[in-house]
């Protein structure tokens, strides 16, 4: 996983695919650890999402949350069956963070009667909530 993270403590960490933005907003400088899942974490066939990044709590537990970030155009239950494979691909690793699931798509995506079952089974099973937001989407780094 080495060659596929960053760790930064940067005051602004984005990502950004064909005009959809995911952004940390880092005002105290916090140590995030960036991780670039798409065809470098995860190869192959495998579904998974675009990033991941590493975001410390204050004050636990638990100590860490886990963001799954995908960034998609119109296809929602796509993106989120690619975030439930990455879930279940690293979790061992994320067995005790707290998670959370983010999909920026390029258009507001209906509450359609198979997003909100994957809404549910991703909190569920995954214990993961689920952010679906149009084209950026700005989380704030306590």
């Amino acid at each position: 996983m080495k060659d596929c993270a960053v760790e930064t403590n940067d005051p602004i960490i984005a990502e950004s695919q064909k005009g959809k933005t995911f952004r940390l907003d880092n005002p105290n400088r916090r140590t995030i650890l960036q991780v670039k899942v798409d065809g470098c974490l995860i190869a192959g066939e495998r579904e998974r999402c675009d990033y991941l990044f590493e975001v410390p709590l204050n004050p636990p537990p638990p100590s860490h949350r886990v963001c799954y970030v995908e960034l998609k155009g119109k296809n929602v239950e796509k993106a989120m069956s690619q975030i439930i494979s990455t879930i279940e691909y690293t979790k061992l690793q994320y067995a005790n963070f707290k998670k959370e699931a983010y999909i920026i798509s390029s258009r507001v995506p209906t509450a359609s009667p198979s997003t909100q079952a994957m809404s549910k089974k991703l909190k569920k099973y995954y214990g993961a909530k689920l952010i679906i937001k149009c084209k950026e989407w700005v989380e704030k780094v306590p």
